[in-house]
């Protein structure tokens, strides 16, 4: 049982901030208002991205997440495109990402590039916390 927890925890939402995080552990919604990064580890087909609600599907810097195409991504690799995004010209920049590995049927695996880190308080009460639930590292 113990083990089963601490694989749960791990397999959770990560979010951490693009640039030096100094770990400030609180629950944030998904908010992926830059985009979204969905990888189906089931296909192993490349990666795909959808732009956010402050990003146009046009929008280079949200296009070029993609590419070179990959089948996978991980939590390493998702702060790295956060970071690649904040990097760009665009106007709004990442500041958070979020990382679910899905262990449903979808075998879906998602990054959430994301400009806010609203709060979720349904997870504060939480001891061993969901997939819906995520740690968030934030900027000094």
């Amino acid at each position: 049982m113990k083990l089963l927890s601490v694989c749960t925890f791990l397999s959770c939402v990560f979010s951490m901030r693009s640039e030096l995080c100094n770990p400030d552990w609180k629950s944030c919604k998904n908010v992926s208002d830059i985009a979204t990064i969905t990888c189906d580890t089931a296909t192993r087909a490349p990666c795909t991205v959808e732009s956010g609600s402050l990003t146009d599907d046009d929008d280079e810097s949200i296009t070029g997440l993609v590419e070179p195409p990959f089948d996978t991504i991980d939590e390493q690799l998702c702060r790295k495109k956060c970071q690649e995004q904040a990097n760009s010209d665009s106007e709004h920049k990442c500041e958070y990402f979020r990382w679910i590995q899905n262990h449903s049927e979808t075998k879906k695996t998602t990054c959430s590039l994301q400009t806010t880190c609203e709060h979720d308080p349904f997870c504060d009460s939480l001891t061993v916390l969901p997939a819906s639930c995520l740690t968030v590292m934030k900027r000094v």
